[in-house]
C-alpha cells in the first residue's frame, strides 16, 4: 500500500482499556459542579472527599505525572442524574460539561503544537473521549464549542475507530463555514485533513488547502508559524500523491525555511515523511528506502514505530528487495498480533500479502489475506485488498474469480476517487494479464464488467472459495 502519514497527530495506537465510565480531573469536576451560589470550587473538593470516603466516587491514578481522575460509580450516577432532572439543572450541567471539555481539548491541542505534549493526543485525551461524546450529544452547547470538541476529538480517537473519526470530521465541516474564529477554523481544517488524508485523499487535499490558506493568515496576524508548518506538510503530501511533484517540492522547501522558528520534533518528522514519500513518487525507490530505513532505525521503540515499519515493507517491495519486505512483514505482523492495534495489524497484513504474492508464496499469502480482509471495510482499504486478492486468485489458477475481482477493484477506486499506489498497480496489472491470458480477452472483459457490480459482502466467497467463481 502507498505510504501513510505516520500517526503522530493522534490517530495511531489503540489506547489502553478504559477503567469504566466517564472520568474527570479535579479542575474539570470543580468547573462543572460549581455555580454562582453556595457551591464553589472548595465546596466541590470537600464533597468529592466525602464521596470518595463513602466509596461512591473512585479515584483513578493518572499516568506518570498526570493528576488523578474521579469517576462516579454507576448506581450513584443514576441517582445523581435523577436529582439533576428533578432540580431542573440538566441543561446547565451539560453546558458546563461541554465548556470544560472544550477548554481541556483546546489546551491539549496547544500543548501538542508547542511541543509541551510529546505523546499523541490519543494517549493524553483517551479517558476524555466519553465526556466529549456526551458534550457533543447535548443540544445546548454553541456551535463554536461543538467545533472545538469535534476538531480535537478526531485526533483523540484511535484509528481503530475510523468510522467515528470520519463522522467527527463531517461535524467539523458542517460547522466551519459559520465559525468566526480564524484560529478555530484553522484547527478544524487541519484536524479534518489529518483524518481524511489517510483514506480519502481527494477530500483530504481540499481540507489541507483550506487549512493552509487559514494558517498563512494566522501566521501573518500572530507571527506563530507552527500551524503553517503543519499545513504545508499536509499540503505537500497531498500534492505529491496527486503527482504535482514540483508544487509538493516547493511546499517542502518552504517547510525547511520555517524550521528554526516553527517546529517541534514531532513536526520535523512530518517533513521527513514528505521527503521519503516524495522520493517514492518521483520514482527514486532506492532513496525512499534509504530514508525509511534511517527513520525506523532512529525511532525504534517510539510510538510511531509501527506505522513506519509498515511503510518500510511497502518501500522495500517497491525498491525490489522483496525478501526483505517479506521478512519485515512477518516480524511486524507477529508483533502486532500480540497486541490490540487492529488498524496497524490490518495495514501490516496488507503489505505482507503484497510482498508474499511478489514471491509467488501463494499459500502463505492466502492465510494472511483471509485474516486481513474482514477488517478492510472498517478501515476503508477494500480497494487495495482487491488488487491483491485478484492477484492471489489469478496465481491460484482461478482466472474467472480474478477477472471479477479486477472489476470490483476498478469500481472501488472510482468510488473513492483514488488512484492506485505503485505496488497495487503492479499487482493489479499482473492479475489482469494472468486472467486475460487464461480466459481470453472477451471472456475476461465480460467477467471484469460483472465484477464492477459486486459488493463487499460478495468478496470473501469469491476470493477464498475453493472453486472459480
Amino acid at each position: 500500500m502507498e505510504p501513510r502519514l505516520s500517526e503522530r497527530h493522534g490517530a495511531g495506537r489503540v489506547p489502553p482499556p478504559r477503567r469504566g465510565g466517564r472520568q474527570l480531573f479535579l479542575a474539570d469536576a470543580q468547573q462543572i459542579a460549581a455555580d454562582e451560589g453556595p457551591i464553589d470550587a472548595w465546596a466541590v473538593l470537600d464533597a468529592l472527599d466525602v464521596l470518595v470516603d463513602r466509596s461512591l466516587v473512585a479515584v483513578l491514578p493518572g499516568d506518570d505525572d498526570a493528576s488523578p481522575r474521579y469517576r462516579l460509580l454507576e448506581s450513584p450516577k443514576a441517582f445523581a442524574l435523577e436529582r439533576l432532572a428533578a432540580a431542573g439543572e440538566v441543561e446547565a450541567t451539560q453546558l458546563r460539561l461541554a465548556h470544560a471539555v472544550a477548554r481541556l481539548f483546546a489546551e491539549a491541542w496547544d500543548a501538542r503544537m508547542s511541543g509541551r505534549l510529546t505523546t499523541g493526543l490519543h494517549r493524553s485525551l483517551a479517558p476524555d473521549c466519553d465526556n466529549a461524546r456526551a458534550a457533543l450529544a447535548s443540544v445546548h452547547c454553541s456551535a463554536s464549542v461543538r467545533l472545538q470538541i469535534a476538531a480535537v476529538l478526531q485526533r483523540a480517537l484511535p484509528r481503530a475507530l475510523l468510522g467515528e473519526q470520519m463522522a467527527r470530521a463531517d461535524t467539523c465541516v458542517a460547522l466551519l463555514e459559520s465559525e468566526p474564529s480564524l484560529h478555530l477554523r484553522m484547527v478544524g481544517w487541519l484536524s479534518t485533513a489529518l483524518t481524511v488524508l489517510i483514506t480519502r485523499r481527494q477530500r483530504g487535499r481540499a481540507a489541507a488547502e483550506r487549512a493552509l490558506t487559514l494558517a498563512r493568515d494566522h501566521a501573518r496576524l500572530t507571527g506563530d508559524r507552527r500551524h503553517l508548518y503543519l499545513a504545508l506538510g499536509l499540503s505537500a503530501w497531498a500534492k505529491a500523491f496527486h503527482n504535482e511533484l514540483d508544487s509538493a517540492s516547493a511546499s517542502l522547501a518552504e517547510m525547511r525555511g520555517l524550521e528554526d522558528v516553527a517546529t517541534v520534533p514531532t513536526h520535523l518528522m512530518l517533513r521527513e515523511d514528505v521527503e521519503s514519500d516524495l522520493a517514492g513518487f518521483r520514482g527514486d525507490q532506492a532513496e525512499r528506502l534509504r530514508l525509511m530505513r534511517e527513520r525506523v532505525a532512529r525511532m525504534l521503540g517510539a510510538h510511531e514505530e509501527m506505522t513506519n515499519v509498515s511503510n518500510l515493507i511497502d518501500a522495500e517491495l517497491a525498491a525490489g528487495d522483496v525478501h526483505a519486505a517479506v521478512a519485515t512483514g512477518r516480524t511486524l505482523v507477529a508483533k502486532l498480533a500480540l497486541g490490540r492495534d487492529e488498524y496497524e495489524l490490518t495495514m501490516a497484513r496488507l503489505n505482507l500479502c503484497a510482498a508474499l504474492l511478489a514471491l509467488d508464496a501463494v499459500a502463505e499469502a492466502r492465510v494472511v489475506a483471509k485474516a486481513g480482509w474482514p477488517q478492510a471495510a472498517r478501515f476503508e482499504v477494500q480497494k487495495e485488498w482487491a488488487d491483491y486478492l485478484a492477484l492471489l486468485t489469478a496465481l491460484e489458477g482461478r482466472a474467472a474469480a480474478a477477472a471479477r475481482l479486477c472489476g470490483y477493484s476498478v469500481a472501488a477506486y472510482e468510488l473513492f476517487e483514488e488512484r492506485r499506489g505503485g505496488n497495487e498497480a503492479i499487482a493489479f496489472e499482473r492479475a489482469c494479464r494472468l486472467a486475460a491470458g487464461a480466459l481470453g480477452e472477451s471472456e475476461f472483459e465480460r467477467l471484469h464488467a460483472d465484477g464492477r457490480s459486486l459488493h463487499d459482502k460478495d468478496i470473501e466467497t469469491i476470493a477464498f472459495g475453493s472453486g472459480d467463481a
